[in-house]
């Protein structure tokens, strides 16, 4: 199983990565990590204001278009970052303890 989802996981990303690309006009930059063996959430976004990705394999469905779900989420919460700096947030003012800006 997580072979399959390790061969197939490339593609998928570079593919939801390509269209949000052309759709936005951004380029992400940061590194997806493929991770196996952390048992933690199925993936998430982190490190940064602009975000790295990581998705758990041993968490995913083995289905072409759950993957593709999961995928387009996280490059969203990406792209939400990258947009925003894009149109110059001051993020020293975002309150990162509220939870309106986690509902996000």
């Amino acid at each position: 199983m997580l072979i399959e989802i390790k061969d197939k996981m490339p593609k998928l990303i570079s593919d939801i990565a390509r269209d949000y690309e052309q759709m936005y006009d951004i380029t992400f930059t940061k590194d997806v990590h493929l991770i196996v063996g952390l048992y933690g959430s199925n993936a998430f976004t982190y490190r940064q204001i602009i975000p790295e990705i990581a998705f758990c394999l041993e968490k995913l469905s083995l289905q072409d278009r759950h993957l593709q779900i999961i995928i387009a989420h996280e490059f969203g919460h990406a792209l939400h970052h990258l947009l925003s700096e894009k149109r110059g947030i001051d993020w020293a003012m975002v309150d990162w303890e509220s939870l309106f800006t986690w509902l996000l």
